[in-house]
């Protein structure tokens, strides 16, 4: 279990979140990231309990998306260990909780991939449990300042996302 919330709140990277939002002061992006976290909580959340019928529909083994979702972990997190975190444009309304919060701040493909994997092979409780654990995180790190502290604790969860990336591509080559 500590695996599904260690790897949910690495892709989540809630300092990354904070980084990505530092243009908008703290009480102008508060009730925009509220709205968004609660859409990224509805749509994980149905994707965690949809994971293993999205799973028979791609005609995809457990294995094989575990390693598919393995090379993406490690892939972003490699882009979040190398790349510069750029800001988003300042929020100015609610309807921004759509556009940028949820899409492309919150959900993230890491984030996403993991809740089918964690939903068709972990248990709906199971991915439920990670996934409030990372919206959590969420929450409390929402008044990021985009300073150096960000970056650092960004890049370090961006490390532990590769470590969870290859930990899922070897367990997924070891099942096959």
């Amino acid at each position: 279990m500590w695996f599904v919330i260690v790897s949910a709140v690495a892709a989540a990277n809630p300092p990354r979140v904070g980084e990505r939002l530092s243009s908008t002061s703290d009480e102008d992006r508060r009730r925009p990231l509220a709205i968004g976290i609660a859409i990224l909580g509805l749509i994980l959340g149905v994707t965690a309990g949809l994971g293993s019928q999205i799973l028979e529909l791609l005609d995809l083994s457990d294995e094989t998306w575990r390693i598919a979702t393995g090379a993406v972990a490690v892939l972003a997190g490699a882009r979040l260990l190398l790349a510069p975190i750029r800001p988003v444009p300042e929020l100015g309304r609610n309807a921004h909780a759509l556009v940028p919060v949820v899409f492309p701040v919150l959900l993230v493909p890491e984030l996403l991939l993991l809740m089918v994997l964690w939903g068709a092979t972990e248990g709906f409780q199971s991915s439920v449990v990670a996934l409030a654990v990372a919206i959590g995180a969420l929450r409390i790190w929402r008044t990021g300042d985009g300073g150096p502290v960000n970056r650092g604790a960004a890049r370090l969860l961006a490390a532990l996302l590769v470590v969870v990336g290859i930990g899922l591509l070897v367990a997924g080559i070891r099942d096959v």
